[in-house]
């Protein structure tokens, strides 16, 4: 039986889920999209940004699989993307309408170390 979650309780098991998955090359977690700024509707998926130490293929297969999972158990839409800190900080200074937007919504969830 699908157990539906809180937007809570979503954000710790996903939060959780990811750190596991992917340490100990995980940086941060963040937020952005309707979920982070309050206006999403129930149907509204989470939309998530990790920074990682390395690129890497593994890295992204994980936090699919971590989605996937989400989404099968709890019927939890998860959008991920995961980007290398040396790419991200080069992204975020780059003055690109999204990533400008991103920095104004963004929730951090999760950042090491903490």
């Amino acid at each position: 039986m699908v157990r539906l979650l809180h937007d809570r309780e979503v954000r710790c098991r996903l939060t959780d889920a990811l750190c596991a998955a992917l340490a100990p090359h995980l940086l941060r977690v963040s937020l952005y999209g309707s979920r982070a700024r309050g206006d999403a509707l129930p149907s509204s998926d989470y939309d998530v940004l990790l920074v990682t130490d390395r690129p890497g293929t593994d890295l992204k297969l994980a936090a699919a699989d971590v989605a996937e999972r989400l989404a099968t158990d709890h019927m939890v839409e998860v959008s991920v993307r995961v980007i290398p800190a040396c790419e991200f900080e080069r992204l975020c200074a780059s003055g690109v309408a999204f990533w400008r937007k991103f920095a104004r919504e963004e929730v951090v969830l999760w950042r090491w170390p903490s």
